[in-house]
């Protein structure tokens, strides 16, 4: 997840830093046709230019007949166009490449502009693993948190708030898919600079890590039912605990461990254990009476 993080902001980096050149590049041909009494050839921010006899303002023609010839520009003006069109082709190759990673992997990649909050990328695998269109995510910047496990957004969002612009958020949660699936989440995000050195922008990466939370919790659950099977003192204190010991592990608001009983040919549950919700309490209550 590093090194995907370090290719992104480097193409971010590369990116940003063709997009001032071809401003640049724009400015300076429009530049040298004004000298040569011509019309500036593009658009500049706000796309208005001075017309110089009337001192009126109106917009530039920029259509392709309005285009002058150069023949008679200053020499050095085809070499300005020439090294334009070059840094326009590099941009939308390496624009091309970035796509072409993003979307072949399963990882999330996202964009954020930071004085806006809006979402300016983020990659088609958000809805792999969020389970939600990534259109949801641009008109709701905040979709993400909302689908993140109730215990723990809190945590979630504020480390968001404090780390993401510095540099140090690197976070593990869980979200609850449509449907109530429930998966891991590792997190990590890093600001990007203007030419002020101020941060403008947030760049961030997502990854699945549910497996390997799935293998770390069977492998801590196995340990603590060691240690319970070692201390217990009797079956049913071994029956009690064990079952405690996973219920807690697995995060479950009720557990119940069902025996036969052979004599009277029936299923009864023997042990159970439950959370601190009332609701649950009652239905353990209820549920003591039933054999099958």
């Amino acid at each position: 997840i590093s090194d995907q993080l370090l290719e992104l902001r480097q193409w971010h980096a590369l990116t940003q830093g063709r997009e001032i050149r071809v401003q640049r590049l724009k400015a300076e041909v429009n530049q040298a046709l004004r000298e040569n009494h011509q019309k500036p050839r593009y658009l500049e921010d706000p796309a208005i230019e001075c017309d110089e006899e009337s001192d009126a303002s109106r917009p530039v023609d920029t259509s392709r007949d309005s285009v002058v010839p150069f023949s008679h520009s200053r020499p050095s003006l085809l070499s300005l166009l020439e090294d334009q069109r070059l840094a326009e082709t590099a941009l939308r190759q390496s624009e091309e490449r970035f796509r072409q990673v993003v979307e072949s992997i399963r990882e999330v990649f996202w964009l954020r502009d930071q004085e806006t909050r809006k979402i300016i990328y983020v990659s088609p695998g958000y809805q792999e693993l969020w389970g939600e269109t990534p259109e949801m995510l641009y008109a709701n910047p905040n979709h993400w948190v909302e689908k993140v496990h109730p215990n723990d957004r809190a945590a979630v969002m504020q480390t968001a708030e404090e780390r993401q612009v510095s540099g140090t958020y690197d976070e593990t949660y869980r979200i609850v898919r449509p449907g109530g699936a429930i998966r891991w989440v590792r997190s990590k995000a890093f600001p990007v600079f203007n030419a002020a050195r101020e941060v403008y922008r947030v760049v961030g990466v997502a990854e699945d890590i549910t497996e390997s939370k799935r293998a770390e919790l069977q492998l801590m659950l196995q340990h603590a039912v060691t240690v319970v099977l070692a201390e217990a003192t009797s079956p049913t204190d071994v029956n009690a605990r064990v079952l405690e010991t996973l219920c807690a592990g697995l995060e479950l608001d009720f557990g119940q461990l069902w025996m036969v009983d052979r004599a009277a040919n029936v299923l009864h549950g023997t042990e159970e254990w439950c959370g601190p919700a009332s609701a649950v309490k009652q239905f353990a209550a209820a549920n003591r009476r039933f054999t099958f």
